[in-house]
């Protein structure tokens, strides 16, 4: 079944959460993190691409459930246009909006070379699209193997729910059969989950808004 949308939410800005308001009445208090790849290039053959990737994924507080509600490939922060005004290439920045107007997500956790970050992190404090600023926490691992892994064992207990015809499905799919690709939606959902293994949410007994 495709991941249930909510059609309301409300912030709690103490907390530092989000309570998503589903169809039928149901609610239930989240926390929203994203996870990003920056744009790099992947060589597939003969052909060569820039994609990056960016997810978020809302930790029911009461379940400890994890659900990944959004995701989308991106190469550039501001769309790209051509010399007619069309979109060339669709830039990450409206989605940024959407991620904090529909579900109040502001972090956003990477892992990649300063320089790479530096670069789009430029990008994104000179966009007049981008509103607000997201909070770009960098996580950090020694081992993939090991972040891999905590995320193996979330599905396999249950406790990570994704689209199953989605953009981060398919590449954990293909990576099963080509472990020699690199995958930008499963480097963003690394880091992700490792971003809110090393942030840990402490703010349980704060009062709500």
């Amino acid at each position: 079944m495709p991941i249930e949308k909510p059609e309301a939410s409300t912030y709690h800005q103490k907390r530092d959460t989000t309570t998503l308001h589903f169809k039928d009445q149901n609610s239930a208090e989240y926390l929203m993190r994203g996870g990003l790849c920056w744009p790099t290039l992947i060589i597939e053959g003969n052909q060569e691409r820039i994609e990056g990737y960016a997810l978020i994924l809302g930790v029911n507080l009461r379940t400890g459930v994890a659900t990944m509600f959004e995701e989308t490939p991106f190469t550039c922060i501001d769309h790209i246009i051509d010399s007619t005004g069309k979109i060339k290439y669709r830039g990450l920045a409206p989605w940024l909006n959407k991620c904090w107007s529909q579900y109040f997500c502001s972090k956003f956790y990477w892992r990649d070379s300063s320089a790479t970050y530096g670069r789009y992190m430029r990008d994104i404090r000179r966009s007049a699209m981008v509103k607000p600023k997201p909070v770009l926490p960098e996580t950090i691992w020694d081992e993939e193997a090991d972040v891999s892994h905590l995320v193996s064992m979330m599905a396999m207990e249950g406790k990570l729910r994704v689209n199953k015809d989605g953009g981060f499905i398919t590449q954990q799919r293909a990576y099963q059969t080509n472990r020699a690709l690199f995958y930008p939606a499963r480097q963003a959902m690394m880091a992700c989950v490792a971003g809110m293994d090393q942030f840990r949410w402490r703010r349980g007994n704060e009062e709500y808004d």
